[in-house]
């Protein structure tokens, strides 16, 4: 009898024979799920509603390329402010995507983007459009007011050096024109090229932000935390210093109690994060642990720890992607290691699943096993293969068949 192997052994021993484009997709099919999360609680009728007229489905939506420099920038900005300069990030996708493809540390075209009113001689130019932020024509005097205080409010960028050494740079992020007008529906940003070079650098990482979150939430703790949350998403786990934190998010001076942290940027933000997930509008949400060093267990605490966790809807979207790609690994083994007809194969690939995956794979791992020493008794050996894997899906089938006859004991 053949000994079992581990599934990765397996994987290791049949996908030799698979292009290089099969070996990939191998691997991704083969990904562990993250464990299965409480379910999170149900909103009501009004709030399903409301959040639905507002925000478009997690996998419609937009994913940005976002710079840990531009996430972990210390600033005091609105709501409002956020979005503008989450914004101003997606307009300058195309420099972060020639940065990531061509592996470059730095990049000098910067200059050349001149989408503006206004040229700008030392650095980007580019307008806003107010339709972009979803705020109704009421509401564009405040999203002036709020465009307008980007050019004096300090933030404090991470930069790294050519030669290693890391820094914080202070600046103001950009200028804003204003055009005369009650009713122009636009801004002209200028952003000069060191800041912006600074603002997209990818010298610390990146991850893949959902713009429409950001667009879609009133809160800028919200905002803040999912910029923290979604660059450690597939870590699944974060710990940040309490002193960090707040530093980050510009509340070293505010709420000196850390309860009012609790109520007024923790919990708002958690409740607000996971109720959008639930209902598939947010790529993730968090839960946190306060962390306190020695035995004092009350207080400021030392750590805060986030444990993120994909949206379920997202995770049953992944859990179905991996299962596909099961079955079409399954399939091409069987073409390319068995020389089945496609159609053949593809039948077999049908009962695949990804409670019955790891022990299909074994199966035709004591079939090769088996071939290396009976096959040159074997006339048809696809044909073989075949009927003896329809066999075990049929024989697996009958196993799971459960009816409403209760088995007598004897």
């Amino acid at each position: 009898m053949a000994s079992k192997k581990t599934q990765e052994e397996l994987e290791l021993t049949l996908q030799g024979d698979l292009p290089k484009a099969k070996k990939e997709k191998a691997k991704k099919a083969v990904r562990k799920s993250s464990k299965a999360r409480k379910p999170v609680k149900k909103l009501s009728k009004m709030e399903k509603e409301l959040i639905t007229k507002a925000i478009p489905m997690v996998n419609e939506q937009d994913f940005i390329i976002a710079p840990m420099a531009y996430t972990m920038m210390s600033h005091d900005y609105s709501a409002m402010q956020n979005k503008v300069v989450t914004l101003m990030l997606e307009k300058l996708q195309s420099v972060l995507h020639t940065l990531i493809t061509k592996n470059l540390p730095d990049i000098t075209q910067l200059g050349s983007i001149q989408e503006g009113d206004i040229k700008n001689d030392h650095g980007v130019s580019f307008n806003l459009e107010f339709k972009n932020f979803s705020v109704s024509k009421n509401h564009y005097p405040e999203l002036r007011s709020a465009l307008a205080a980007l050019a004096t409010l300090p933030v404090e960028i991470p930069y790294k050096s050519p030669e290693g050494r890391k820094y914080k740079k202070v600046t103001n992020l950009c200028d804003v024109f204003i055009p005369e007008g009650e009713r122009t529906p636009y801004v002209n940003i200028h952003m000069d090229e060191d800041i912006a070079r600074a603002f997209i650098s990818v010298e610390l990482g990146y991850h893949f932000l959902g713009k429409d979150v950001v667009y879609n939430t009133r809160n800028k703790y919200t905002q803040r935390i999912y910029f923290l949350i979604s660059a450690w998403l597939k870590k699944g786990e974060m710990t940040f210093s309490t002193e960090f934190f707040r530093r980050i998010l510009a509340i070293e001076d505010k709420y000196k109690s850390f309860r009012h942290v609790v109520q007024r940027v923790l919990d708002p933000a958690h409740d607000e994060l996971r109720d959008m997930a639930e209902l598939g509008y947010c790529n993730c949400y968090f839960e946190y642990d306060k962390v306190y060093n020695g035995r004092r267990k009350t207080g400021e605490p030392d750590y805060i720890h986030f444990r993120i966790y994909k949206s379920p809807k997202l995770k049953a979207a992944d859990d179905e992607y991996r299962e596909t790609g099961q079955k079409d690994y399954f399939c091409e083994l069987l073409i390319q290691h068995f020389h089945l007809p496609k159609d053949k194969a593809a039948g077999l690939a049908e009962h695949v699943s990804h409670n019955n995956y790891s022990s299909a794979m074994q199966k035709i791992l004591s079939l090769e096993e088996y071939l290396k020493k009976e096959g040159d008794k074997i006339k048809n050996k696809p044909s073989y293969i075949y009927k003896s894997l329809d066999n075990f899906f049929r024989e697996a089938s009958r196993k799971t068949i459960v009816t409403d006859k209760p088995v007598e004991e004897g």
